[in-house]
């Protein structure tokens, strides 16, 4: 009997034993937020595969002082029963203090999978130097099947790592289109008075407009009278009210833009015209005074002038302030080796950005004693260059990223991305005007 109980329960014992996540279930872009003391901050996760071992990137958004801060990191990620994830490297951000670079972030997430959409549901808490406060929160994701709108994605485009990634999307990838802030209440120009245009669309206008304009010395009252006008109804209380002087436009032509400069000329008194339906026609309540008439001519040019480049004088920034090396000279400053490598083919391609914010930081690369690359701005847009090596070369080079500057945060820092023998080799260096930052390359024949 109790034989027969064991092999009834077994069964059931079986099914209840945890299923662990595969890498296959979480590979793609996840999209969604986390959330702490009631704030919510844009957050994104990409997962990749490569013979069972799973990677990770992160990209999150955030908003201080009315500057936004961004923050991409490359991800150990772990699987159970549950994803966790931890910062393991910091390879963009724009943080303003660089006690904020060190900060790491670990997840917790549970992987619930719909017939609609997967999510990837859990919580976070961080780890932080001892002058910052550590937060923990929630985390919300949705797999997403298109890059549309992805700034992760974007951003990976742009530091060429989407070639990395196991899986495609169905979709070309897409960058966020730019923001553009607009200004509220902004006061309006009124250095031009628009008239609105009688019928839906504007017709081109190819000839000269006269208008004839009764210029009154002193303006009396006068009182408007409307005949059946639609836009004397939509009109602004106060332009209604405002008391204007007798205008007799033309009677078949479209709505004209007319400049508060014009030429003006005396002409006699001008011919009085019909007035065309559903216009505005004021009747002065008493005789006018005695009037001098002119001519108001608006010229239309037929032919369109040809575009004139106009050049705005760039406001003096803190880089007026940045301290400039003197002409190269090697000699006068220490050379530190930070990274060696082997390489096997004739060319190599680099790629070179500022590493952390953006401040001014300008650097030569100088290879075995010749100047490749001068005096190049280090910004978040790539500089991407390839040097071929001749056998004239020998078998060791050295590549030295000389600082021009120190920019407005002391020292000169970079990111160098070399691409060679299909690797992909990151390097990270500092120099001051004392010291540079040296690579060095030795060659190997192919076996």
């Amino acid at each position: 009997m109790k034989l027969l109980f064991l092999f009834l329960i077994c069964p059931l014992c079986l099914l209840a034993q945890p299923i662990t996540v595969s890498p296959k279930q979480i590979t793609g872009l996840w999209k969604g937020y986390i959330t702490t003391l009631d704030i919510r901050v844009p957050y994104e996760l990409v997962f990749s595969e490569d013979t069972g071992t799973i990677t990770g990137w992160s990209y999150t958004t955030f908003t201080v002082r009315g500057a936004e801060i961004v923050t991409m990191k490359k991800l150990k990620v772990g699987l159970t029963v549950a994803v966790t994830t931890e910062d393991d490297d910091n390879v963009y951000n724009n943080f303003p203090q660089k006690e904020l670079q060190k900060i790491i972030q670990i997840n917790t997430l549970t992987l619930e999978e719909g017939v609609a959409s997967s999510k990837l549901t859990g919580t976070f808490q961080t780890t932080t130097p001892r002058s910052l406060k550590p937060a923990r929160g929630t985390v919300f994701l949705e797999k997403k099947s298109s890059p549309d709108s992805s700034r992760l994605i974007a951003k990976m485009n742009e530091l060429d790592l989407t070639r990395t990634l196991s899986f495609s999307f169905n979709a070309p990838l897409v960058k966020e289109p730019a923001t553009t802030s607009v200004a509220v209440n902004e006061k309006s120009v009124a250095d031009k008075m628009i008239v609105p245009p009688v019928s839906p669309t504007m017709p081109e206008i190819d000839t000269v407009q006269i208008v004839e304009v009764a210029l009154l010395n002193k303006p009396a009252p006068l009182k408007a009278d409307v005949i059946n006008s639609t836009a004397a109804t939509n009109m602004a209380p106060a332009v209604k009210n405002k008391l204007l002087p007798v205008v007799v436009m033309a009677p078949v032509k479209p709505a004209v833009v007319i400049p508060e400069k014009a030429i003006v000329k005396t002409i006699p008194a001008a011919i009085p015209a019909k007035p065309r339906a559903n216009a505005i026609v004021a009747k002065p309540a008493a005789p006018a005074p005695p009037v001098a008439k002119a001519k108001v001519i608006v010229s239309v040019v037929k032919q369109v002038p040809p575009a004139v480049a106009v050049v705005a004088l760039a406001p003096k920034s803190n880089k007026d302030n940045i301290a400039v090396a003197p002409a190269i000279d090697i000699k006068n400053r220490k050379i530190e080796i930070i990274d060696q490598l082997t390489i096997v083919a004739d060319s190599l391609q680099f790629t070179l950005y500022d590493n952390g914010e953006v401040d001014g930081d300008t650097v030569s690369i100088i290879m075995n004693g010749k100047t490749i690359v001068s005096r190049q701005g280090l910004s978040t847009i790539p500089f991407t260059k390839t040097i071929y090596l001749t056998p004239d070369m020998g078998d060791s080079i050295q590549l030295i990223m000389y600082a021009e500057n120190l920019g407005t945060i002391p020292p000169n820092t970079g990111l160098m991305i070399l691409n060679y023998d299909k690797k992909r080799r990151e390097v990270r260096f500092s120099g001051d005007l004392s010291k540079n930052a040296a690579i060095t390359l030795r060659r190997k024949e192919k076996e």
